[in-house]
Parts: C-alpha cells; structure tokens; sequence
C-alpha cells in the first residue's frame, strides 16, 4: 500500500483521527505472501458510518485503480476493548 498517498487521504478526510500499520505475522508455509494491516482510528462510530457513505467509496476506487489487482483490501470494523 502506498502509505504516502492514500493513508494522508484517508486522514485529510477529518473522519480518522490516528492510523497504524503492522505486518501480519504468518506460520512458515505462507511466509510468500506478505500481508500488512492498516486501522484507522475513529472517536465515534457515528463518523464512521458518514465516512463509508461520504467519502469512502472514491477513495476505495481510487485505490483500486492505483493497484490494478496487485493488491487486496479487506474492510473491518472494530471495537476497542
């Protein structure tokens, strides 16, 4: 993921206030495939939900189309415990 492009869109869309990015651990046998996680963190699920509808589907698309297939997203929300 191009973290100096998207990652400053993400935020500069005032919904998130912090990110951060880790790499995902795997067991030797899927060690090929490099995976990294990128959560983005929200005050109020509430601005979540104006985000998904408000801006996230240009920035999804956008994404899409910089990556061409070479990258898969997956979406989650969470809750802190």
């Amino acid at each position: 993921m191009d973290e100096k492009t998207h990652i400053p869109e993400v935020l500069d869309t005032g919904y998130f206030i912090s990110y951060k990015i880790s790499k995902v651990i795997k067991p030797v046998s899927e060690e090929d495939i490099v995976e990294f996680s990128i959560v983005y963190k929200c005050d109020l699920f509430e601005r979540y939900l104006d985000y998904s509808v408000k801006a996230a589907p240009d920035l999804q698309k956008k994404h899409t189309e910089m990556f061409n297939g070479k990258v898969t997203a997956y979406r989650k929300v969470m809750e802190a415990v």
